[in-house]
C-alpha cells in the first residue's frame, strides 16, 4: 500500500466484510517496500491483535491490528504479509488495487521473508482494508468518495498515479500542507442513488 504521511508508528485493518466464512490470520507483519516482492532489510515488523499473533476474523467483520513502531517516510510503499493457515477465498478483495501482491508458490508461512522469488502475482488486495500512519496532532486529512476514475481504473500499476496519489504528492511538496494525507475511499463502480456493478 501507498501511504500520504510521515509517522513513527502504523497499524492495519483486515477485513472479512463479505466472507462467508470466518478468516483465520496465523500471522500477519508489515515492513517498507523496496521493489517487487523485497522488503527494506531491517524494516519488518510482526503484528498482533490485542497481543496475539493470530485472529479470526469473523463474517462480516474488520479487525484492526495492535500499533507497530515503525518508522514510515512520506509517500512511502509498504509490504504486510499475511499468512492464512487454513483455506480461505478471497471474497473480500480490492480488485482493481493496481498494485502488485505476491502469493507464495509454497505453503507455509513466509511472513518474516525479505523476497518472494517465484511468486504468484495478482493486482488486488485480498482482506486487506488499510494502513495507518500515526503522526502528531498536526494532521489533517482529505477524504476523497467516488467511482472508477478516483479508485484507479485505467492508471499504470504499480506506478502510484492515481490523482489521489499525485495530490498527496503535491500536498508533500507545499510545506504549509505537508500535513494533509489524502484517504482514497472511492468504489469502483459505486452509485449512491442505485445499487452499484
Amino acid at each position: 500500500m501507498h501511504t500520504s504521511l510521515a509517522g513513527s508508528q502504523v497499524r492495519v485493518r483486515f477485513s472479512n466484510a463479505f466472507g462467508s466464512n470466518p478468516l483465520k490470520i496465523g500471522a500477519a507483519h508489515i515492513a517498507l517496500r523496496d521493489s517487487g516482492a523485497k522488503i527494506v532489510l531491517n524494516s519488518d515488523r510482526s503484528m498482533t491483535f490485542s497481543g496475539r499473533s493470530f485472529i479470526e476474523v469473523p463474517v462480516g467483520a474488520l479487525v484492526i491490528s495492535d500499533p507497530v513502531d515503525l518508522r514510515i517516510p512520506p509517500l512511502a510503499n509498504v509490504t504486510v504479509s499475511v499468512y492464512l493457515p487454513g483455506t480461505s477465498t478471497a471474497e473480500t478483495s480490492h480488485i482493481v488495487a493496481n498494485q502488485t501482491s505476491f502469493v507464495a508458490s509454497s505453503r507455509g508461512n513466509f511472513t518474516g521473508a525479505v523476497d518472494l522469488q517465484g511468486a504468484g502475482q495478482t493486482l488486488e488486495w485480498d482482506f486487506l482494508a488499510g494502513v495507518d500512519v500515526f503522526t502528531d496532532e498536526r494532521t489533517a486529512a482529505i477524504v476523497v468518495m467516488g467511482a472508477s476514475e478516483t479508485d484507479g481504473i485505467g492508471s499504470t500499476a504499480d506506478a502510484n498515479r492515481r490523482w489521489t496519489d499525485v495530490l498527496a504528492s503535491r500536498l508533500q511538496l507545499d510545506a504549509s500542507r505537508d500535513n494533509v494525507s489524502v484517504l482514497n475511499e472511492a468504489l469502483t463502480g459505486n452509485r449512491v442513488l442505485h445499487p452499484c456493478a
